[in-house]
């Protein structure tokens, strides 16, 4: 899908991977945040339906490498600590 909409260059894919969950997620919501939980990093999308918390999301382009997949979760585990989730 990225690739589709590209110029073709690998440079900017996470961005416009990013631009299109953005594009998807304003069809049900337009307020959508970001969060940066206290060690500095990020969560890319806080997605609230209703006022309510529904979805942290984090924009990857694979996670077939182990260390991408154990980044996003271990990222994931701690917002939802700080959060309150967990």
């Amino acid at each position: 899908m990225v690739t589709s909409a590209s110029s073709g260059t690998r440079g900017n894919s996470r961005q416009l991977l990013e631009n299109l969950v953005v594009t998807a997620l304003r069809r049900i919501q337009t307020e959508i945040y970001y969060y940066k939980y206290m060690t500095g990093r990020e969560i890319d999308f806080v997605f609230l339906l209703d006022g309510r918390l529904r979805m942290l999301i984090l924009v990857c382009e694979s996670l077939a490498e182990p260390q991408t997949w154990k980044r996003a979760i271990v990222a994931l585990n701690a917002a939802m600590a700080e959060l309150g989730l967990i």
